[in-house]
């Protein structure tokens, strides 16, 4: 993370953007789970300061989180699943939660994809479920996409270049995962 924050304040950079699974919610995971593997209120207090330390390195530049990402809903389906009744209080919300607001973090809502300048940035769990590339997920996200991009959500980086009809060279890119 030093490395990166480092790297990324070389290059001047005038806003970022967490594109989801910044936290993972494994205890409110519907999936088979270890409950001693991980702890939630932990987890949450890890995930706070890590987002205030990420707002401390990049004071002056806005910072946003995308919260679409399927990580990040386990909590709102949980509370929706569990505590329908808290709808209305201020906990509900995830970015109530992780304090964003409080740190100076902007959240992100509603969008299937993020657009910086004419690169689209998408969380591949909002364009498909269940489908995977154990070989390349990159070229997985260009066959639904059929557009250049960036990926994020699964867990693997990866790239696939393809030249078009044109003689273009367009590029799909997945990121990695650090929420472990």
């Amino acid at each position: 993370l030093q490395s990166t924050v480092k790297y990324l304040k070389e290059q001047n950079i005038d806003c970022l953007l967490m594109n989801g699974d910044i936290i993972d919610f494994y205890g409110l995971s519907s999936f088979e789970k270890d409950p001693t593997r991980r702890d939630f209120a932990q987890e949450r207090i890890v995930a706070i300061d890590l987002l205030t330390w990420i707002k401390e390195q990049f004071k002056d530049i806005p910072v946003y989180y995308n919260l679409d990402a399927n990580h990040e809903y386990r909590y709102e389906r949980y509370m929706q699943r569990k505590a329908p009744e808290l709808l209305s209080t201020e906990m509900f919300m995830v970015e109530d939660l992780l304090s964003l607001h409080d740190i100076g973090i902007i959240p992100l809502r509603g969008y299937d994809h993020i657009r910086v300048g004419k690169l689209p940035i998408v969380h591949v769990h909002t364009i498909f479920r269940g489908i995977t590339s154990p070989v390349s997920p990159a070229r997985t996200v260009f066959m639904k996409m059929k557009h250049t991009c960036v990926a994020s959500h699964c867990h693997k980086v990866s790239q696939y270049t393809w030249v078009d009809m044109k003689g273009e060279t367009n590029c799909t890119w997945t990121t990695g995962c650090l929420m472990n």
